[in-house]
């Protein structure tokens, strides 16, 4: 009786149990990675259309003059790309290694991934700020692009701090610490030049204003 049961308890499971069993306690099987892949694409596909609607709300006749500072984003953010895919011995085959614990970090490995993620944040930026000058008044959004400009250059500052007091992100390597400090130069040159920007139209309506008075 009682090899009976044992028969009866050791019974084989099946596929089901073994399927379910994979996604619940082992997430690094190639189901439970295709979850997560499509919550990516999910996430990505709300951006973009967060990023389109943002672009239809901005009057494209004056787009021109921002070819200069896009071309401009586009090098460095080529650079940093580039300079990301030079990380030292160490980081890569950390990332490689522990590929559950660096996952978003594997990007950086190609250089035009790095340099797409990069170009399309910056992006993203200009057009957010473009977006909110057009909105605000003359002194708002100098605050604004000026708090950005801030932002930018503590960014710039707690990037270069971690990097020389981690000692594992000290070991990545000089390339990828410059790659990171490219990008932030890339916000702040989008700052600089919204405040051009916003300098210039508070030129132009002065002048307007005196004409129309004369």
């Amino acid at each position: 009786m009682f090899s009976f049961f044992c028969r009866l308890w050791l019974r084989q499971e099946s596929n089901l149990d073994l399927e379910l069993r994979k996604l619940l306690y082992y997430p690094l099987y190639y189901e439970a990675i295709m979850v997560f892949k499509v919550r990516k694409v999910i996430v990505l596909c709300c951006l973009f259309v967060i990023v389109i609607k943002v672009f239809l709300t901005i009057n494209f006749s004056f787009m021109k003059k921002y070819f200069t500072l896009v071309a401009l984003l586009a090098a460095l953010s080529i650079l940093s790309g580039y300079l990301l895919s030079r990380m030292s011995f160490l980081a890569r085959t950390a990332i490689s290694l522990f590929k559950k614990k660096y996952y978003y970090y594997s990007f950086m490995k190609v250089w035009w991934k790095g340099a797409l993620f990069n170009f399309g944040v910056l992006v993203l930026l200009l057009v957010l700020q473009i977006w909110l000058q057009s909105k605000l008044n003359k002194q708002k959004a100098f605050l604004m692009n000026l708090n950005c400009l801030v932002l930018a250059i503590l960014g710039l500052y707690f990037t270069y701090n971690d990097f020389r007091t981690d000692l594992s992100h000290r070991l990545a390597g000089e390339r990828l610490h410059l790659g990171f400090y490219l990008f932030w130069i890339g916000w702040m040159c989008i700052s600089l030049f919204m405040l051009w920007q916003n300098t210039l139209r508070t030129t132009t309506s002065v002048d307007k204003t005196g004409a129309t008075n004369l």
